[in-house]
């Protein structure tokens, strides 16, 4: 879990999408709070697939005791540089205002 942790900070984009890619929860199956804390510091990445993946396993299983973290990253990025990010997002935020489902992200 450090390596990936560790990952997720290196220079090269596509070893930080790498490295997310392995904190989905669909991949961890717990609930680790690193990985959660640093979901929540990638958003702000200068790579728009990082950020994309972000946004997938933040909507892809988080704890419900982080559910407001998740709206707010979401939130965020509905305001993405990146249109494609940007569009999920704001579908993952209607969805939400409309179910109060945070975790429904297939994209």
């Amino acid at each position: 879990m450090h390596e990936v942790l560790r990952d997720s900070h290196n220079a090269d984009p596509k070893i930080r999408a790498a490295a997310l890619l392995q904190l989905c929860p669909c991949q961890l199956r717990t609930n680790v709070k690193e990985a959660w804390i640093r979901h929540f510091e990638i958003i702000y990445d200068s790579d728009a697939k990082v950020r994309s993946i972000a946004l997938h396993n933040m909507c892809d299983g988080s704890p419900a005791e982080l559910e407001t973290n998740v709206v707010s990253a979401v939130e965020y990025l509905t305001k993405d540089t990146d249109k494609k990010i940007r569009r999920r997002a704001r579908r993952v935020m209607a969805v939400y205002r409309r179910t109060g489902k945070i975790n429904q992200d297939k994209a």
